[in-house]
């Protein structure tokens, strides 16, 4: 069981957009410091931001992709961190959620939440 905010939940493209930012910064040698100064955030965030725990801003990347001289590679990744729509595990079942009007159910053990007292 993955605790919450463990990078398993976090959108692929987070860790992979954070990941770029990382290794973009170490090759032009800019040290994290630098980014969150220039980039008006405080260290933490960016560090978060490149370990995937929290989705890098455009902010952060326009800046690092400024700072390491990227041409535009680290600013690309911000089309990809709108969020996914959940999956849909049963294709018909939000149109007959929608039509439904009475809902019934038989428990012959266990008494249905809405009726608990």
């Amino acid at each position: 069981m993955a605790k919450t905010g463990s990078k398993a939940e976090n959108p692929i493209s987070w860790r992979y957009a954070g990941d770029q930012m990382m290794k973009w910064r170490h090759i032009a040698g800019v040290s994290r410091e630098e980014l969150a100064a220039e980039s008006n955030y405080q260290v933490e965030s960016i560090k978060s931001m490149e370990q995937g725990r929290r989705a890098p801003t455009y902010r952060a990347l326009e800046v690092a992709d400024k700072m390491c001289r990227a041409n535009g590679l680290l600013l690309a990744a911000h089309q990809y961190m709108a969020p996914e729509p959940p999956p849909l595990r049963a294709p018909g079942y939000r149109t007959a959620e929608s039509e439904a009007v009475a809902i019934h159910e038989f428990q012959l053990m266990l008494i249905p939440g809405l009726l608990q007292t």
